[in-house]
């Protein structure tokens, strides 16, 4: 795997293989032409495709400025219209009315079909196809459905959605939709958002399309919708940056440097700016620094030459068989070496990570931060421990995994035998050797067992593992330089390390007791060639078997001869032992059968890394969907809370205006009753003579009553009679027409007050 640098400038991969506008305008009129020209030019749009214009025949044609009009269905009430950027090359547009209403327009043009589709409120939904609408095998479908579905946020489906649901699949179309977007439709009657503006594209291309629902337009409840199909591999822009480069720096001069410069710097607090000074200063002199514009994390060489394969088709074709398929090819080979995704902030972190790390493979970068969830920092920490020989973070478990022994796919390494003769002695010395080697092994395996309930073997007992490895860590480096890097733990650690990280382990079990020890120790592990393989290829531990950490290790995989070499990888999901090398042997056999071992067990360990990649992939597409669904779930349980709060209050007011009227009712029952009492108490109007008078009342709501009353009769047997009317208000007062003054109620009689024949009082609201 190795890293490739592009410049994507003027790349065909940079831009929209389309980009189609949708939007219900509800009338057309200059000043929205207008805000469509801006609109269009700004998101820079292919195709705009405009429902309900209200357009008659007979007025002048749309126009919309930068676009052109390419087919119209004229309607006073409905109306459809497709327009096209200049650039954009059309072979041919069709028209169809059906009988229910509905509108249907297809442009083609060279890769792919747009159909704008309107459905006017309360026609079911019945598509008839134009003639052109098959000519391509892409298709993207937008307009004003007017129906309901569960599939685009309506709390049920109609016999429309139901029946554009059936539509789209029989096309074989996608509905691009998401819970997330906002509302196309802001009903001003409801008060609330629908998605009656839907898009529908071909399956094979959905994942590449994306919606938007833009900025809504003045005088129409809708808001314009927008499908933009992209690229199905895109590179990633890294912003230019200086960075210093760590893998060229002259440590020993900057060492020196910082070393000689703070020596006569006390470490004092104000001191502090002097340092970051002196720190800044020598790093600019003794580090290089380099930049970067335009990078593609991990391009091996094949996903390079298919990436520009992709290129140079989609810049023929975006839609095309050959194109698609390119384009899956290679961003199934980009999810394998990348596991892309990245965001800005990740791709910066891999970059600064390699430069500190000086690892070539951008794959391995990403996957060890990855694993640290992106600390930059305790990735790196973890990498210089690796490099020490000490355990990583993952280290920490102190039970090994299982290992698998197979001892048919085992590969088993010795000296190389003098040649024999061929032929039938040398099979029959072969089957000797076999018979022989075997029965050896289980005559062995046979006697320690019976010695082990015997005698006490100390070596059973490991109670200081780590104490094991390091004591002959030491020991062996005191004696014998150079050598690999040791792995600076217990077994169960290295193993647990080596699953972690998808790496090799390269054990090594050394006997004393063994004459080739020495010899194999000073040569062939001092070798530099073995050295830098096993340091750039695997983890290499080490333990002595007369100790009881090395001793338990040597029970397990099983050598017979010292020194021995073992192998050990994650296959088929479990760390096996793959490879074993028994006895000494020269650096150059040593470096060829582990090369051998390393080609055989590779794919193991990249089906597992893009097993992993997957499984990641997996899990973070499963988060996304439970957070959309959540926050879906969350938006409709508050839409939900603030419907029963709605309807709550609705029922809290329905239920005091029904009290209210109740009272009321209950009230003017009351009265009436209270009125019909009154009029039975009243005495009897007395009959025309001397002591009698007629008196003119006049009530607030025009009515005039008559009446003779006895001068001997009280102003309270006239405000009774005048309540004792229907008309006459609830709380009243009487006053006289002039001098007007107000008739108290009370005891006084009518002479009293000076009422004569023939006046006229009047009634008034006292509360008007």
């Amino acid at each position: 795997m190795t890293s490739q640098r592009i410049h994507n400038f003027g790349s065909p991969l940079s831009k929209s293989a389309l980009r189609v506008i949708s939007i219900n305008i509800e009338g057309f009129s200059q000043d929205k032409a207008d805000i469509l020209s801006d609109l269009c030019r700004n998101t820079q749009c292919d195709i705009l495709c405009v429902q309900e214009t209200h357009r008659d025949a007979n007025q002048s044609r749309p126009h919309i400025l930068g676009l052109s009009l390419i087919a119209e269905i004229c309607h006073p009430k409905h109306g459809n219209a497709v327009f096209a950027a200049p650039g954009v090359s059309i072979t041919s547009a069709q028209c169809v009315s059906t009988d229910s209403g509905v509108e249907i327009i297809t442009v083609v043009t060279g890769f792919c079909s747009v159909t704008s589709v309107y459905k006017p409120p309360g026609s079911p939904f019945l598509f008839e196809a134009t003639d052109n609408f098959n000519c391509q095998q892409i298709k993207v479908v937008v307009g004003d459905f007017n129906s309901h579905s569960l599939n685009w946020g309506y709390r049920s489906t109609n016999a429309d959605g139901q029946a554009v649901e059936d539509w789209a699949e029989l096309n074989d179309l996608t509905l691009i939709h998401s819970p997330k977007d906002p509302p196309s439709f802001n009903s001003g009657r409801w008060k609330r958002g629908y998605n009656p503006d839907l898009i529908y594209v071909s399956s094979n291309i959905s994942s590449q399309c994306k919606k938007l629902v833009c900025q809504p337009i003045p005088r129409t409840q809708h808001r314009p919708i927008m499908c933009t199909i992209e690229p199905i591999v895109r590179p990633i822009t890294v912003p230019f940056k200086r960075r210093f480069n760590y893998g060229k720096a002259n440590w020993e001069q900057y060492s020196e440097s910082i070393n000689t410069a703070l020596s006569n710097l006390p470490p004092m607090p104000q001191n502090y700016d002097r340092f970051v000074d002196i720190v800044t200063t020598t790093a600019r002199k003794y580090i290089p620094r380099g930049c970067r514009t335009s990078y593609i994390p991990g391009l091996s060489k094949e996903s390079t030459e298919l990436l520009k394969r992709y290129e140079q088709s989609f810049d023929r074709d975006p839609f095309s068989e050959d194109t698609l398929e390119l384009g899956i090819k290679t961003r199934a080979m980009d999810l394998e070496d990348n596991a892309m995704g990245l965001t800005q902030e990740q791709t910066d972190k891999i970059l600064q990570f390699q430069d500190l790390t000086g690892i070539e493979d951008m794959s391995i970068c990403r996957d060890v931060l990855q694993r640290h969830q992106w600390d930059l920092e305790v990735a790196i920490q973890e990498q210089l421990n690796i490099r020490e020989g000490r355990p990583s973070v993952f280290a920490t478990e102190a039970r090994a995994p299982p290992v698998v022994h197979d001892h048919i796919a085992q590969q088993v390494f010795t000296d190389e035998a003098p040649e024999g003769p061929g032929g039938v002695r040398g099979l029959f010395r072969y089957v000797v050797n076999f018979v022989v080697s075997m029965c050896y092994s289980t005559i062995t395996s046979v006697l320690n067992l019976l010695l082990s309930f015997v005698r006490n073997d100390d070596r059973r007992l490991v109670t200081d593992p780590l104490g094991d490895v390091m004591g002959f860590i030491n020991s062996y480096t005191s004696r014998f330089n150079p050598h690999p890097v040791f792995y600076q733990g217990t077994y169960a650690q290295a193993l647990n390390d080596a699953k972690n990280e998808l790496r090799f382990l390269v054990v090594y079990l050394h006997s004393e007791s063994a004459a080739e020890t020495q010899n194999f120790c000073r040569t062939t592990l001092a070798d530099n060639e073995v050295i830098q393989y096993i340091n750039t290829h695997a983890l290499f531990w080490g333990c002595s078997v007369e100790s009881a950490e090395g001793w338990r290790v040597a029970q397990s995989v099983g050598g017979r001869r010292y020194p021995l070499l073992c192998v050990v990888c994650v296959r088929d999901h479990r760390m096996t032992v793959v490879a074993r090398s028994e006895g000494s042997c020269s650096p150059a056999q040593l470096l060829q059968r582990l090369r051998h071992v390393v080609a055989d067990n590779e794919p193991h360990l990249a089906a597992a890394r893009a097993d992993r990649v997957e499984r990641e992939m997996t899990a973070r597409l499963r988060a996304a969907q439970d957070e959309a669904y959540a926050e879906s779930l969350a938006a409709d349980q508050e839409k939900e809370r603030r419907r029963a709060a709605e309807r709550a209050a609705r029922d809290l007011r329905a239920q005091q205006d029904l009290q209210r009227r109740q009272q009321e009712e209950r009230h003017k029952l009351d009265l009436v009753a209270a009125r019909a009492a009154m009029a039975a108490r009243l005495p009897p109007e007395p009959a025309p003579g001397r002591g009698t008078v007629v008196l003119l009342i006049r009530l607030p709501g025009g009515e005039r009553l008559t009446r003779r009353f006895t001068l001997t009769h009280t102003t309270q047997d006239l405000y009774d009679f005048v309540f004792s009317h229907p008309q006459s208000p609830e709380d009243f007062e009487i006053t006289t027409n002039f001098p007007k003054r107000v008739l108290a109620r009370g005891a006084s009689n009518l002479l009293d007050v000076g009422l004569k024949d023939r006046d006229v009082l009047f009634v008034n609201d006292v509360n008007a």
